[in-house]
């Protein structure tokens, strides 16, 4: 597949919201929109608990955070019209909002997380599968470059590498490490990753969020991989990561 592009598709939009209205379990509602072929109005359903009511103490599956919106939200507006095909995969993906979104519009997607959240994000594959024009698949993931391999060896490329709110160092450690070794893994020749982050500088005891130190150790992991930042509405920010031609 050729090397993938942005542009601005004026004719999607996206809308996202929380309903709790039977009290039990809250959901995350997104509805798409479109005026082409795509879908004339497609909506998903993410609950934020498991069949039996159960919820899980991970912060990823309380809610859809604001970094996840931002990159579903500009997934619509720069690639609703090119999904279709594409092989995404979506790293610590929580809700899988983002991952979601682009099977609505075409894509196959892996979305990845820790094992105890894939039971449930099995159960909203289950729930959403009519509304997909694309496919869903989960499978648990840790990051670093050797769960990257062994990944690729099972699973293959992908032309698309997501991820949102991943980065966070006094909640997550310096996990943005292994992170940066599984995004310039997976990132491949002709491949796009979109790193969606909320910056929190000083949020915590004056702490740094993390996220520079991600990014300058993706590129220090990869000389040959460019970081642009392609988004900013502070304190979100996406960046956009791909490996330069030789």
């Amino acid at each position: 597949m050729g090397q993938p592009t942005m542009a601005f598709e004026p004719s999607v939009t996206l809308q996202v919201s929380t309903d709790d209205c039977d009290g039990s379990c809250a959901e995350t509602v997104v509805r798409i929109a479109a005026a082409n072929d795509a879908c004339d109005m497609c909506e998903i359903r993410l609950r934020h608990c498991g069949p039996d009511g159960g919820r899980l103490r991970l912060a990823g599956q309380a809610k859809a955070w604001p970094a996840a919106i931002t990159l579903a939200d500009f997934l619509v507006a720069n690639l609703a019209s090119a999904l279709t095909g594409w092989r995404v995969l979506e790293l610590g993906c929580g809700l899988g909002l983002p991952g979601f979104v682009c099977a609505v519009l075409g894509a196959d997607v892996l979305l990845t997380d820790v094992v105890e959240a894939c039971p449930l994000l099995q159960s909203r594959v289950k729930q959403n599968a009519p509304q997909l024009r694309g496919t869903v698949q989960v499978c648990p993931l840790s990051w670093g470059a050797d769960a990257a391999s062994a990944a690729m060896a099972n699973y293959g490329n992908y032309d698309l590498v997501i991820c949102s709110d991943c980065v966070y160092e006094p909640l997550y450690g310096k996990s943005w490490r292994p992170l940066a070794e599984s995004v310039t893994a997976f990132c491949r020749a002709g491949s796009v990753a979109l790193v969606s982050v909320q910056r929190r500088d000083g949020e915590f005891e004056d702490a740094v969020d993390g996220v520079d130190k991600f990014l300058k150790a993706a590129e220090e992991m990869m000389p040959t991989i460019s970081v642009t930042k392609v988004f900013v509405s502070t304190p979100l920010e996406i960046y956009r990561l791909e490996r330069q031609e030789c």
